[in-house]
C-alpha cells in the first residue's frame, strides 16, 4: 500500500497495517536485490549457467558494495588483505 509517511512532503512509503516502514523506492531496491540473488540460487540449483538481467546484476552489487565495509572491501578486492567482509547480507 502507498502512503505519505506522517509529516512529510507526500514521498512515497511502503505501509503495512498503516505503520510506515520504508520509502516505497527502497522496499523496490530490497526487491531487486532478493530477486537477482534468488535467481542466482535457482540457477546454481538447476545447474544452469548464471544468466541476470544486466539492470538487476548492477543494482545488486551496488548495494552489496554499499554494506560493505570500504577500506575491508577494497584490501580484499586488491588482494592486500585476508580480512572477512563477506558475506554481508545474510
Amino acid at each position: 500500500m502507498r502512503s505519505p509517511r506522517p509529516g512529510s512532503s507526500g514521498r512515497s512509503w511502503w505501509t503495512t497495517a498503516a505503520t510506515p516502514c520504508c520509502p516505497l523506492s527502497e522496499a523496490i531496491s530490497i526487491g531487486i536485490l532478493e530477486a537477482t540473488v534468488h535467481l542466482l540460487d535457482l540457477q546454481r540449483a538447476l545447474g544452469v549457467p548464471p544468466e541476470v538481467p544486466p539492470a538487476g546484476l548492477e543494482h545488486t552489487v551496488g548495494l552489496l558494495a554499499e554494506m560493505t565495509p570500504p577500506v575491508g572491501f577494497i584490501e580484499l578486492a586488491a588482494g592486500r588483505s585476508e580480512v572477512e567482509v563477506f558475506p554481508v547480507l545474510r
